[in-house]
C-alpha cells in the first residue's frame, strides 16, 4: 500500500476520515494563524506603499513652517499659530533659482492608510497663487470649479476624494467626520477634483517622480479672516525652476540654519519628510513584527498541544501497527 492509498491506516485521508473533528480545528487553527500573519504583514505594506504620496507635493516645491506639522497619526491640530520674518521670504525670492515664493495657511485632511491615519496637506493659497501651485503640482481641474476667494469650499485631487468617499458638492468638517476633518471646524463645500496632468518624462531617469500629487486646496483669505481658524500660521511656499530644488533646498537651509529673522521656521523638503515617515514607518515594523511574533508564537503553541494530545490518543494504534510490522521510520 501506498502512503496516500485509502486503506492505509497512516495515509492522511484515512487519518482525516477516523478523526475529522480534530483535524478540522488543526486546520481552522493553522489557517486562521496563516491567515492573520498575513493581515498584518498587508497592513504593514499597505502604510508603506500609500505613506509615500502623504508629502509628495514637496517633490515639486519646498515649504518653510512656522506651527506645528502633523505626525504620521495626528491629533488635535484644529490651528496653529507662529509667525516667520518676511526678510526670510525676500532673501529666498531674490535667489536666480527660485520661481516664486507663496504664503501659505492651509489645513490637513485625514486619510485612512493601512494601519494608521495619514495627514494629507489643504493648502491654504491666495486666489492669484492657486493657479501658480496647481501649475507646480502639475494638477488641473477634472470635475467642478476652482474655489472663490474668502468663500467656503474646498477642492481635493481625485485620489483624496475617491479614499475619503467625497462628489462634488459633499460637504465636510469636524461635526461631520472628527476623524477624517480635525482640522477643519467649519463647514466646507467640495466644489472641484483635480486630476494630475500625465508627465511624458516618467521614467526617462533616476531622479524622475510620479506624477501624481495628493493635495487639496482652500480659500487663503478665508483662513485668515475667519475667527474660527485664528490665530493662522503664514508658511512659505517655495516652488524651484525646473531642476533646481536640490539647490533651492540647500539654500533655504543654510539661510535657516544662519537664524536669519526672528523665527527662521522649518524647512519641510521631500527628503526630510520622507526620512521621518521611514523613521515612524521603522517603529509600526518593529511593533507589527513583535506583535507577529507573539501572536505566531502563542498559535504555534495551541497547535502543538492538540496535536500532541491527538498524537497520544493514537499511540495504542500506532504501537498495534508497530507490532504487526509498520518500521518506526513509517510511523514517525
Amino acid at each position: 500500500m501506498t502512503p496516500t492509498d485509502p486503506l492505509n491506516p497512516l495515509s492522511p485521508f484515512t487519518y482525516y476520515r477516523r478523526h475529522k473533528g480534530q483535524a478540522l480545528l488543526l486546520l481552522v487553527l493553522i489557517g486562521s494563524l496563516t491567515l492573520g500573519v498575513y493581515t498584518m504583514v498587508s497592513l504593514i505594506d499597505t502604510t508603506r506603499v500609500s505613506g509615500r504620496y502623504f508629502a509628495h507635493y514637496l517633490s515639486r516645491m519646498s515649504r518653510i513652517s512656522a506651527g506645528r506639522t502633523p505626525s504620521i497619526a495626528w491629533i488635535n491640530l484644529t490651528s496653529s499659530s507662529g509667525t516667520l520674518d518676511p526678510s526670510v521670504a525676500a532673501q529666498i525670492q531674490a535667489h536666480p533659482d527660485v520661481a516664486a515664493v507663496i504664503p501659505e495657511n492651509g489645513l490637513y485632511v485625514g486619510v485612512p492608510m493601512g494601519a494608521v491615519m495619514i495627514a494629507f496637506p489643504v493648502l491654504g493659497v491666495a486666489e492669484d497663487d492657486l493657479p501658480v501651485v496647481m501649475g507646480a503640482c502639475d494638477l488641473r481641474l477634472k470635475e467642478g470649479r476652482l474655489i472663490e476667494p474668502r468663500t467656503a469650499e474646498i477642492i481635493l485631487s481625485e485620489e483624496l476624494a475617491r479614499a475619503l468617499g467625497l462628489a462634488v458638492g459633499d460637504r465636510i468638517s469636524y461635526d461631520i467626520n472628527a476623524e477624517y476633518y480635525q482640522t477643519i471646524v467649519t463647514e466646507l463645500t467640495l466644489v472641484g477634483i483635480l486630476e494630475s496632468i500625465p508627465s511624458s518624462t516618467f521614467g526617462t531617469g533616476p531622479s524622475d517622480v510620479r506624477p501624481e500629487v495628493r493635495a487639496g486646496f482652500v480659500s487663503y483669505e478665508y483662513l485668515e479672516s475667519h475667527e474660527l481658524y485664528q490665530p493662522r500660521a503664514t508658511n512659505w511656499l517655495i516652488i524651484p525652476r525646473p531642476g533646481s530644488r536640490v539647490a533651492v533646498n540647500e539654500f533655504a537651509s543654510s539661510l535657516i540654519a544662519e537664524g536669519v529673522g526672528a523665527t527662521s521656521g522649518q524647512l519641510q523638503t521631500l527628503e526630510s519628510e520622507t526620512e521621518l515617515w521611514e523613521q515612524g514607518q521603522r517603529l509600526f515594523d518593529m511593533m507589527y513584527g513583535l506583535m507577529d511574533g507573539l501572536v505566531a508564537a502563542a498559535a504555534a503553541l495551541v497547535v502543538g498541544m492538540l496535536h500532541r494530545i491527538a498524537i497520544a490518543r493514537r499511540l495504542p494504534e500506532l504501537g498495534l501497527l508497530h507490532a504487526a510490522g509498520y518500521p518506526r521510520r513509517r510511523l514517525v
